[in-house]
């Protein structure tokens, strides 16, 4: 985040980088509106879920 900062003093914890570009594939880094599967709850959960449940290790902080 250190790098961030450089470049975008401004950012803050739990906003999203990307380029600011035409569709956010090329540009220079900028404050972006993240999609409705990086806002989803139940995706972000998933891998966690699905990680517990082969490694049989329980993760308690989410």
């Amino acid at each position: 985040m250190q790098v961030l900062d450089l470049v975008i003093p401004h950012v803050r914890g739990g906003q999203f980088i990307g380029p600011d570009g035409f569709g956010e594939f090329r540009g220079h880094p900028t404050v972006v509106q993240p999609d409705g599967a990086a806002q989803d709850q139940d995706v972000a959960h998933r891998p966690w879920t699905v990680s517990e449940q082969r490694t049989r290790i329980a993760c308690p902080v989410r």
